[in-house]
């Protein structure tokens, strides 16, 4: 970790202003978006602030960043809110804090290069055209929300828990495919028409690894939750993952909270 964030420092301030030979770049496309909003979102969690806020974009060359390096395309992303290094290489070394997460990433690949966390915030207006990274509101296309879904929706939750303990805190909320898959999956957004679908995220243990940005070598923290995306009608399962934080659902709709899991018979 120290030696990637040291890496970050031949950046210099975003203040600094664009270098000459940045031209103007074109709105980056939905989906693009999308996997730099969940990148961002990913190593925020990992920085210990499960809901960043103000999430925002640029794409701009290298030199604009004080890079001595030769000039390569990159996005410059950022996010506000309360970060915190949770452990470092040197049990001296005072764990960094900030409340601006601003990553780096080359382009087209949208590989992590650098980041850093800062106590200022950061203007991206000089680099280029800022673009928001936020979910937007969800379109009006929704399933329908009554007791015997609700019901089926619990079991399919217990059914995936990833261990035999029963899982607590389940909630669902009824959205559409695109607003789900741009939250809960590292930014993933189809590029087919939204559908309607339930997300449902529940906390219970996990003995598998949290998955963690390309580039990426800090600390992994493990999961100790889990969510699914499952489409309407047919309640089928498409998407399933973990994390260590339960996701603000508020974001897709209405959250709705599912009775707790009954304990195992002995």
């Amino acid at each position: 970790m120290t030696a990637v964030l040291a890496a970050a420092v031949m950046f210099g301030p975003l203040s600094a202003g664009p270098a000459a030979g940045a031209a103007k770049q074109p709105p980056a496309g939905a989906v693009v978006l999308g996997q730099l909003r969940g990148i961002l979102a990913q190593l925020a969690d990992e920085y210990g602030e499960p809901d960043p806020t103000h999430m925002r974009m640029a794409e701009t060359i290298s030199p604009a960043l004080g890079d001595l390096r030769p000039s390569i395309p990159v996005y410059v992303v950022v996010a506000n809110g309360h970060f915190a290094e949770r452990d470092t290489l040197w049990p001296n070394l005072r764990a960094q804090t900030g409340t601006t997460l601003e990553i780096v990433l080359t382009r087209p690949a949208e590989e992590v290069d650098s980041w850093r966390l800062m106590r200022h915030n950061a203007e991206l207006r000089k680099l280029g055209t800022v673009q928001a990274l936020d979910v937007q509101p969800p379109p009006a296309i929704t399933p329908p929300v009554t007791a015997p879904i609700l019901a089926q929706l619990q079991a399919i939750l217990v059914a995936h828990a990833p261990t035999d303990q029963p899982p607590t805190h389940m909630q669902a909320v009824a959205t559409n495919s695109f607003a789900a898959a741009s939250y809960l999956t590292s930014g993933f957004a189809p590029d087919q028409p939204a559908v309607p679908v339930y997300a449902l995220c529940a906390k219970g243990m996990s003995d598998t690894a949290v998955s963690v940005p390309p580039g990426y070598h800090g600390p992994s923290t493990p999961p100790t939750t889990f969510c699914l995306i499952v489409l309407a009608p047919g309640l089928e399962v498409t998407t399933f993952g973990t994390g260590s934080h339960l996701p603000d659902l508020a974001k897709l709709g209405q959250v709705q909270t599912l009775a707790p899991a009954p304990a195992p018979q002995m």
